[in-house]
C-alpha cells in the first residue's frame, strides 16, 4: 500500500516549510495510518536532490512485511 500526502500549498524543499505546517501534514499522515488500520508502515521524505518533484509530499508506505521474501 503506498499513500501520497501532497499539499495544496507549494513548499519547494523540506527546509522552506513554514512554521507549523509539517505538523499539518503530519496530521493527515496519522488519519491515514489509523483510518486505514495499518499497524506497519514506512514514512518517507525525500529532500533536495532526491526529488523528481520540486513539491513537498510525504509518502506512506504500508504494510511492507507482506511483500518481503526470504
Amino acid at each position: 500500500m503506498h499513500w501520497l500526502v501532497i499539499s495544496k500549498k507549494h513548499v519547494p524543499e523540506l527546509l522552506e516549510v513554514p512554521d507549523g505546517f509539517a505538523g499539518k501534514m503530519m496530521t493527515v499522515v496519522n488519519k491515514i495510518i489509523r483510518d486505514q488500520g495499518i499497524e506497519k508502515y514506512r514514512i518517507v521524505i525525500n529532500g533536495k536532490g532526491a526529488v523528481l518533484v520540486d513539491h513537498l509530499h510525504i509518502h506512506v508506505l504500508g504494510s511492507i512485511d507482506k511483500f518481503r521474501t526470504l
